[in-house]
């Protein structure tokens, strides 16, 4: 469909990306969703063992394969893991699995629903899978994930080489997201220096409590695959 403007495997432009592990990370993810699972803990036995506590939503606790490397792993920076093949003999194994962070799973997932709780502002991508933050970040994650929406429809009706220049509108956007990711993953905070007080009109775009009677608000395209600035995940069990 002609995204990049030459089939030269190294070509400079095309690989700018290419060192962005966790850019990588999220496109891998928007490859591998909905097939997510959630670390719950990990701890090292006085043996030297390593307990690993994962779980799906619908199979409940999961084990990772021997064989993939992340089975040995003691620490995991995120809290959530994407991975390809799920197999179920003697236990429910996890296969080729990629530790991913919260906000892959926001851009990349399917529709997620906005409403608030406990003074908080939840972003639920399924009943188990949900995160807390504050409205002005909700508000970036949500305008950023209508546009980028957007962009993917106007792009597959009208194919033609991706436009990263800083000075487009897709440029823009584009950059946005990958920098959003990127700091994430590097384990920098989503902070907004703003005060929530701008956004208090948009905040009532927010339902107060998603149960019982209220209609949160659902945003994505259907078909596309812990402190107040930060997103947090919060999965329920």
């Amino acid at each position: 469909m002609m995204f990049l403007s030459t089939y030269h495997v190294k070509d400079r432009e095309s690989n700018r990306n290419s060192h962005n592990i966790g850019l990588i990370k999220a496109i891998i993810c928007a490859g591998l969703y909905p097939n997510v699972a959630i670390i719950r803990n990990v701890k090292k036995t006085k043996r030297g063992d390593i307990k690993q506590k994962i779980f799906t939503p619908e199979d409940g606790a999961v084990t990772l394969h021997i064989r993939s490397i992340n089975s040995n792993e003691a620490f995991f920076e995120g809290k959530f893991l994407v991975y390809h093949l799920k197999m179920k003999t003697s236990k429910v194994f996890l296969h080729d699995t990629t530790m991913v962070f919260a906000l892959p799973l926001i851009f990349f997932g399917h529709n997620f629903e906005l409403f608030r709780e406990n003074g908080m502002v939840v972003i639920e991508l399924s009943p188990k899978i949900r995160f807390t933050c504050a409205a002005s970040t909700a508000l970036l994650v949500k305008e950023l994930r209508q546009r980028l929406d957007q962009l993917l429809e106007y792009k597959v009706a009208h194919p033609g080489v991706t436009d990263w220049d800083s000075s487009s509108d897709e440029g823009k956007l584009l950059r946005a997201i990958a920098e959003l990711i990127s700091h994430e993953d590097e384990k920098l905070s989503m902070v907004d220096e703003s005060d929530d007080d701008e956004y208090e009109d948009e905040e009532e775009d927010f339902p107060d409590n998603k149960y019982p009677g209220n209609h949160p608000r659902s945003y994505g395209s259907s078909h596309s695959q812990a402190g107040p600035s930060r997103v947090t995940p919060f999965p329920r069990w």
